[in-house]
């Protein structure tokens, strides 16, 4: 089969994405050194698998061929890449996948005992829950939702993933947390685990279409979804244990992102970011105050120190003076706040005070819990 190289450079590209490059798989069989190449009905579709995942990229074959090639995916994705003729042609040769380009060059296929190697699908037949969802609601739980994993201590497995719902995303730590408000058309409660929203990226459409279904293995129930885009389909297992999925403090997490606080400023976003960027200079290594500022609001603006408040940086609030006379001071974990601000596209953030155990970061549709106490 004689192809393009740009194009199938760029299907490449995106399967390569998805390839799981954790130490921990390497020694499965079809984990994530394993690359399908699978032509038929016109089309040559790229899979990868972790075992947890699968993903397919699919893209127009110009001949009406079939076969099917299981290979080393690191190998073959980095050859594609340096391929430097107009066209590439894909073969069988015996055990080998060939390509002739700019050489010819042979891919031993992977068998177990006498057979191809075959990666587990991870579909479904029907399915209980059908929706399209926005791509930018997906991304932007890999924008924002993301960079709390790293803003505290994480306790429990289940902090580990994404709870998502019709009312939005959620991620949290022991001391902080991201509620990212959007609706879906469709009730559904799922945990996705980090791996899977990151393939978010591959994804190019507007629209996403989402399935969630159930297959029956080893005789239990298992739950699958399925994320489908023209030419990307991404294929997970997520938890079917719903003592996991109530243990998540949904109703908590949200009533603190959105309760009424007595204070509200508006601030510069990248002025809070600067200064914060400053400050973390003096973060002293001691793994108490380390990366934790104080901040100390007043009626016309907001003093931020470090920790032993030997430096400071004064940020006025946008347009805006508080009533009454203001002085309210908490220790907060700025690394947390700087990844919002970094990751925010807004000119300013809203930091809504005066409880004496959170403040909020609103951006948009995006609230930032940040507590000096554990949140549950």
């Amino acid at each position: 089969m004689i192809i393009k190289t740009e194009e199938f450079q760029e299907a490449c590209k995106k399967i390569l994405g998805a390839v799981d490059t954790d130490s921990a798989i390497k020694n499965v069989i079809y984990g994530y050194d394993t690359l399908e190449v699978d032509a038929h009905e016109g089309k040559i579709h790229l899979n990868v698998t972790n075992g947890e995942y699968y993903v397919s990229v699919v893209l127009d074959a110009p001949e009406d061929e079939s076969f099917r090639a299981v290979v080393d995916a690191k190998v073959f994705l980095t050859l594609v890449s340096k391929i430097t003729t107009a066209e590439m042609e894909l073969r069988i040769n015996g055990t080998s996948l060939e390509v002739q380009a700019n050489g010819v060059y042979k891919f031993p296929m992977k068998y177990l005992e006498s057979e191809m190697v075959v990666l587990p699908k991870l579909d479904f037949d029907e399915s209980t829950v059908d929706m399209t969802i926005q791509r930018d609601k997906l991304v932007s739980m890999l924008n924002f939702n993301g960079p709390e994993f790293n803003n505290g201590t994480i306790s429990r497995p289940v902090q580990k993933l994404y709870f998502l719902d019709q009312e939005g995303c959620i991620t949290w730590t022991n001391s902080s947390a991201c509620v990212n408000s959007f609706s879906l058309p469709v009730p559904v409660t799922v945990l996705l685990n980090q791996k899977v929203v990151k393939l978010f990226k591959l994804l190019k459409g507007e629209d996403i279409k989402f399935s969630l279904g159930h297959v029956e293995v080893n005789g239990m129930v298992q739950t699958r979804v399925r994320f489908e885009d023209e030419g990307v389909v991404i294929y997970s297992i997520v938890t079917s244990d719903e003592a996991i999925v109530n243990s998540v403090p949904k109703a908590a997490v949200r009533g603190k992102a959105t309760k009424t606080f007595p204070y509200s400023a508006p601030i510069r976003a990248k002025e809070l970011s600067d200064a914060i960027d400053r400050l973390l200079l003096f973060s002293t290594s001691n793994i108490i105050a380390k990366g934790v500022c104080v901040f100390e609001f007043l009626n016309d603006r907001l003093n931020i120190y470090d920790a032993r408040k030997e430096n400071v940086e004064t940020l006025q609030y946008y347009d805006k003076e508080l009533e009454g006379d203001v002085r309210f001071t908490i220790n907060l974990n700025v690394v947390g706040i700087k990844n919002i601000l970094d990751n925010s596209d807004e000119q300013f953030v809203t930091i809504n005070f005066g409880d004496d155990q959170v403040v909020v970061v609103a951006n948009g549709a995006i609230k930032n819990v940040v507590s000096n106490r554990v949140i549950s």
